[in-house]
C-alpha cells in the first residue's frame, strides 16, 4: 500500500498561526512598593487570514496589557530603575486591552503592564522569565 492510500496521509506538524518577540523577556527584580514593570513585544500573524488573539496572564490583576504608553515610546522595557521625571503611573492603568485583531501578516507592538501587588512587604522576586501566554488565535474569514 502507497503512502496515502486507506491510511491517511501521514501527519504533518501545523505551522505557527503566530509568534511572540521576543518569545521570554526578564522582568527582573521588582520592589513590592507599587513601581510598575513594561515590556514591549510584537505579535506577528504567520498567516494570509484575519486573527483575533486573546492574551491572558496567570498574575490575574497585576498583569495587563496596552497597544500604547506614553511611559514607552521609544523603549521596550522600563522598569522601577530607568523611570524618569516624566514618568506618569496613570498611563500603565488605563487603555487595557485582552485581545487584539491581526491582519493577515501583520505585525503588533504589544506592552505588558506589570502592576506588582502590594500584599507581601519587602522586594519580590519577579518571575525571571515571563513569558506572554497567548490563548487562542482563531482565523477569520473575510
Amino acid at each position: 500500500m502507497a503512502d496515502g492510500e486507506g491510511g491517511g496521509l501521514p501527519s504533518q506538524p501545523r505551522p505557527k498561526l503566530i509568534s511572540i518577540s521576543p518569545p521570554a523577556f526578564d522582568l527582573g527584580r521588582i520592589a513590592d512598593d507599587g513601581c510598575h514593570c513594561l515590556r514591549a513585544f510584537r505579535i506577528h500573524n504567520n498567516t494570509d487570514e484575519e486573527l483575533d488573539v486573546r492574551m491572558s496572564s496567570d498574575r490575574g490583576e497585576e498583569v495587563n496589557f496596552q497597544l500604547e504608553n506614553e511611559n514607552l515610546k521609544d523603549d521596550d522595557a522600563i522598569g522601577q530603575e530607568g523611570a524618569e521625571n516624566d514618568y506618569n503611573q496613570l498611563f500603565n492603568q488605563i487603555n487595557h486591552v485582552d485581545s487584539v485583531r491581526l491582519s493577515p501578516r501583520a505585525v503588533q507592538r504589544v506592552i505588558l503592564v506589570y502592576l506588582p501587588s502590594r500584599t507581601s512587604a519587602g522586594p519580590v522576586e519577579a518571575d525571571r522569565k515571563a513569558a506572554v501566554k497567548v490563548l487562542q488565535g482563531e482565523g477569520r474569514s473575510n
